[in-house]
């Protein structure tokens, strides 16, 4: 293969590994010039790229059954020399073709070997393309701190893929990998790294993140166990973001697990905004008895029906916590209304309106001066009604 070949079809066996907030189902990317595949990104620092995600090769010396790139499956291998990826993502960037880059690998030979190919493509795109964009590189299972530490200096962002929530579930895919040793443990060393002060003992002034990807089905595991994991990489091992994906195996291959439903990834990812955004602990997200997430609404909603005694809430008086928790209202939402009662109170739909906040479902839960407003009424005065869970 040319390097267009070998761009596209290592861009499109990346697809599976999540980095960012475009669509991996088929309508985030698109196919560009030269084979390669573009995906449109929201980097950490809130700009949107155009990021070129690839493999530096699918050629793996694991064998864990989910995965398209395990060794025993038979398919097309490709891997790209660290100068020609190196001089070819230059290019792109230099022609505003691509803003930021995602770099990921298939264990070739060891994974030292692996990461010091990926390294060695990283050195070459800083020192002598001299390019300083935004870089998330992935970390493979076992990689030695030694080279974790250089990896870092050269990304801005680093991840590691956990891929199920603990040993037993490891152990249920039939991977060589070891959940502590190759996985976790690396997970917690790039934290204690990405926390460290600088020789005056200051942090970077621009800080640099870590986050991981679970691959949700595939192991058999409940949604407790997941929020539970991902509980604790924010709270204790400070995590940027976790990201969801659901098994769906390509095709008509045999992965050894039934397709993941869609419905479950977003339900998830519902939970991970209630953790990271919304005050809510790990403790308090609804779940039933199996241990999963409800599937005909969303999480929020279904901790305010169980809740009605902390409903309704004042809008004008409550604290931001508690706003929060009101079904319909988000950070943004919240912010404005704390900002806006500052200099009146808010007394009806229509000053919601004026805040660009949608009154439902919101107003099943709030009290406005005073009021119940329903939502067909447009005063606040209108009628007062009692509330219902």
């Amino acid at each position: 293969m040319d390097i267009h070949e070998k761009l596209s079809y290592l861009g499109k066996r990346a697809r599976f590994d999540l980095c960012g907030d475009c669509d991996l189902k088929g309508t985030g990317r698109r196919r560009a010039e030269g084979g390669r595949w573009d995906y449109p990104e929201l980097v950490p620092d809130g700009e949107k790229s155009v990021m070129l995600r690839v493999l530096l090769s699918n050629r793996c010396e694991n064998s864990c059954y989910f995965c398209e790139n395990a060794a025993y499956r038979d398919f097309r291998e490709a891997t790209l020399e660290p100068d020609e990826l190196a001089q070819h993502y230059a290019s792109l960037y230099r022609c505003g073709r691509a803003r930021s880059l995602f770099l990921s690998s298939a264990v070739l030979n060891s994974t030292d070997y692996t990461m010091s190919r990926i390294l060695d493509t990283l050195e070459l795109i800083r020192f002598r393309h001299r390019i300083p964009g935004y870089i998330h590189t992935k970390v493979l299972p076992g990689t030695s701190d030694d080279l974790i530490r250089r990896v870092i200096a050269l990304s801005t962002r680093v991840s590691v893929n956990l891929e199920v929530p603990n040993q037993k579930r490891m152990e249920r895919i039939g991977s060589p990998k070891n959940f502590h040793s190759d996985l976790y443990d690396k997970v917690r060393h790039i934290s204690r790294l990405l926390h460290e002060a600088d020789p005056a003992g200051r942090r970077r002034s621009r800080p640099k993140t870590q986050t991981t990807q679970f691959v949700v089905g595939v192991s058999g595991e409940t949604d407790q166990e997941l929020l539970d994991t991902c509980s604790h990489l924010y709270n204790d091992l400070h995590l940027a973001r976790i990201y969801f994906s659901a098994f769906q195996p390509p095709g008509k291959i045999d992965f050894g697990a039934p397709r993941a439903p869609l419905l479950r990834e977003h339900r998830l990812y519902q939970c991970d905004f209630l953790l990271r955004k919304y005050d809510f602990s790990v403790n308090e997200i609804p779940l039933d008895e199996r241990g999963h997430l409800a599937g005909h609404e969303d999480p929020k909603t279904t901790w305010a029906k169980s809740h009605p005694a902390f409903f309704p809430l004042e809008i004008n008086t409550a604290p931001r916590r508690s706003l929060l928790r009101v079904p319909g209202l988000g950070p943004i939402s919240v912010k404005k209304i704390i900002a806006a009662r500052k200099t009146g109170k808010i007394t009806s739909k229509v000053d919601l309106k004026e805040l660009a906040i949608r009154p439902w479902p919101a107003l099943s839960y709030l009290l406005l001066d005073g009021y119940r407003v329903s939502n067909e009424s447009t005063s606040a005065r209108q009628n007062l009604l009692q509330f219902e869970a």
